[in-house]
């Protein structure tokens, strides 16, 4: 996998990341310590990754874009997973919480986004995917974006949402 990848799969996954002292079972089994979290910030701000700490926190992702892509792996093999796993099944809302989706900013009240994905949910969201840490800070209106926990992950050129849209539209006619 490519530096690329992996920062862009951190950036994907870090709202999965459970905070000390929870015990839902939705998010990754390991909870970071502060001291792991301000490395994986500390990375983040220098635009790199720190891949020890990226394979223990996400093991399944890391798998899974190290056989497909960054693109199939999170719009196709992610979204396709998750509506299989019976701990999503049961609150029908957790299901569309988690899918990734490619979307677009349409509007900025203040600080937050009006966010409109391919499927026409709006919702108003920003970008901080985990607690103190923000994933993408030069946000605006017309920006073509990656949506996932109700959080900005990613801004995508034109070219990265065709090839997400390619996955997501294959997700989706697979899943009726």
């Amino acid at each position: 996998m490519d530096k690329e990848d992996k920062l862009k799969l951190l950036k994907m996954a870090i709202s999965c990341l459970r905070k000390e002292g929870e015990n839902r079972l939705i998010f990754s089994s390991n909870v970071p310590t502060n001291k792991e979290i301000d490395i994986i910030k500390k990375f983040l701000k220098k635009k790199e990754v720190h891949e020890n700490l990226l394979k223990r926190f996400f093991p399944m992702a890391y798998e899974g874009v190290s056989k497909y892509g960054f693109f199939e792996y999170f719009f196709y093999v992610h979204n396709k997973t998750i509506r299989m796993l019976e701990r999503y099944k049961t609150d029908k809302g957790l299901i569309d919480w988690c899918t990734v989706y490619p979307a677009k900013i349409v509007d900025k009240v203040d600080s937050k986004c009006v966010v409109e994905t391919v499927d026409g949910r709006v919702i108003k969201t920003d970008s901080e995917a985990y607690p103190g840490i923000i994933i993408e800070k030069k946000l605006k209106t017309g920006d073509l974006i990656v949506l996932h926990r109700d959080k900005i992950h990613i801004i995508l050129n034109k070219k990265e949402f065709e090839r997400a849209l390619k996955y997501y539209n294959k997700f989706k006619k697979g899943k009726s």
